[in-house]
């Protein structure tokens, strides 16, 4: 097959299925514009439309998708995307070079990709603020970086040991540090983005995925070599609170809607499948199995969304599979 505006070796026919209800598909076609053997690797959503990086370490491209379902159209051809976000208008991601790695941005529109900065430093994890100006920020090993998202000089806004996961609101930006190997001696950190104000709002911790929304942040914590759980704080501080617990395989991405946090975790009686699964004050849920690694969950008013690495976009409701 071709495709006008993309060249030929670029053009795969791979299907792009959302699962609404659990036998139902909505919508599947060509996947415009990726090499095979490019596995997704993070999705975000906005109102209108679904937004995926997907790479290996060929080379990649930023995908967006309507909701609804259709073709994908290609924002941007990268190199191996290492963190992903999208605010109003852009779609932001990092980028690995031949030397250091290349933060870049691109309209939603399409268009070309404009170098917002470059550092030696593979970043662990990324946060865009939610307004069109503001920043990027992204945590590496040692340093908490802000990106303008104007280009303009980019500062170093913290220093520390094993930086990890990062959430940001209107006032402050939220980040955990850990020491790499050990349990249980991190901590999340409060920074306000005018950098006026640092504080430790949870120690003690070993706190990887970090995801906030308006009154909390949560993350995935390693409780013993083998067991994680997910946990939550105001962001005003206070009291933590364990939402589930015993967790006995990898967990990956996590998110939020008005009710519930959402998470993928790998089965483990199922070596290739992973689980979709929600809380809400203590109850656990499964919504679905899923297969070949997803990376990380979205979630919208009704759907969830997520990649498998077999080159699969998919979405359910949020509610239980029931087959």
């Amino acid at each position: 097959m071709s495709v006008p505006g993309y060249p030929k070796q670029f053009v795969q026919a791979f299907s792009v299925v959302f699962n609404v209800s659990c036998p139902l598909i909505l919508s599947e076609g060509p996947v415009v514009g990726k090499p095979q053997g490019f596995k997704y690797s993070i999705v975000e959503v906005d109102e209108t439309d679904v937004y995926i990086s997907s790479s290996d370490d060929a080379g990649g491209a930023i995908y967006s998708i309507p909701k609804t379902g259709g073709p994908l159209k290609n924002l941007a051809f990268t190199g191996l995307v290492k963190t992903f976000g999208i605010d109003g208008k852009n779609a932001y991601w990092t980028e690995k070079e031949y030397e250091g790695v290349s933060i870049k941005k691109v309209s939603k529109k399409g268009g070309e990709a404009v170098l917002l900065m470059s550092i030696l430093t593979m970043p662990k994890f990324m946060a865009v603020d939610a307004g069109d100006d503001g920043h990027v920020w992204l945590t590496t090993d040692t340093a908490l970086y802000a990106i303008p998202k104007s280009g303009d000089k980019a500062e170093i806004k913290a220093r520390g040991d094993n930086l990890l996961g990062v959430a940001t609101d209107s006032g402050y930006v939220y980040y955990s540090e850990g020491k790499s190997g050990q349990l249980g001696i991190g901590k999340i950190i409060k920074l306000s983005k005018a950098g006026e104000s640092k504080t430790d709002l949870i120690t003690g911790v070993s706190a990887g995925y970090i995801h906030a929304d308006d009154k909390n942040v949560y993350w995935v914590e390693q409780t013993s070599r083998w067991t994680f759980a997910i946990k939550s704080v105001p962001k005003a501080g206070g009291t933590v609170i364990t939402l589930a617990s015993g967790i006995t395989k990898p967990v990956t991405g996590i998110s939020s809607d008005s009710t519930h946090v959402y998470w993928i975790e790998k089965k483990v009686d199922k070596g290739s499948e992973w689980e979709i699964k929600r809380v809400k004050r203590g109850v656990v849920e499964t919504i679905e199995t899923v297969n070949n690694v997803p990376s990380n969950v979205a979630v919208d008013e009704k759907y969830v969304y997520w990649a498998e690495a077999s080159d699969a976009l998919k979405k359910s409701t949020k509610t239980p599979c029931q087959e």
